[in-house]
């Protein structure tokens, strides 16, 4: 018992305090690139690799998942964001055949663009908010806004208040 006590207090396995201070810590792959914890071994945060090209792990990792898509434009009321409808169609096997699923995605959209009724092109991206994930990458097809013709003021006002003489 005696023999086990002085084994856990001596501890053979870490330095004395005297020689820690010279002992470097090791480097954390994980400051450079922003990992929290350390990389995975297949990680490509390495020496060797560009400042550019550490953070390709993360990257890569919501990019497999999300695919470009193409959708409608439903709603633009918000500043810089718009409601895109995609759908898509999937063969259901109970009923033989395909059926329609729509979803709606919220898109970034920089420079107020898009109009409702225009066809665009998303792009995946990083969250930007709660609900935010995906970038409007160009606007594939404009929709025909109606705009009735314009009629001259100053021929209606006239003519409505001119009295018939009698």
């Amino acid at each position: 018992m005696i023999f086990l006590i002085s084994l856990i207090t001596t501890g053979a396995e870490t330095p004395p305090l005297a020689h820690r201070s010279l002992v470097a810590p090791p480097p954390s792959s994980g400051e450079e690139c922003g990992h929290t914890v350390s990389p995975p071994r297949n990680c490509l945060c390495s020496e060797t690799i560009s400042t550019a090209s550490r953070c390709f792990y993360f990257v890569r990792g919501w990019e497999e998942k999300m695919k470009q898509v193409v959708g409608m434009v439903v709603s633009n009321k918000m500043q810089k964001s718009v409601v895109v409808a995609v759908d898509r169609l999937f063969y259901h096997k109970v009923y033989n055949r395909y059926v329609k699923r729509t979803s709606k995605f919220m898109a970034h959209d920089e420079n107020n663009l898009c109009n409702i009724g225009d066809r665009v092109r998303l792009d995946p991206s990083r969250p930007l908010s709660k609900h935010k994930n995906w970038i409007v990458a160009e606007i594939l097809k404009k929709a025909r806004i109606y705009v009735p013709p314009s009629t001259p003021m100053s021929d209606n006002v006239n003519s409505s208040s001119k009295v018939p003489a009698s």
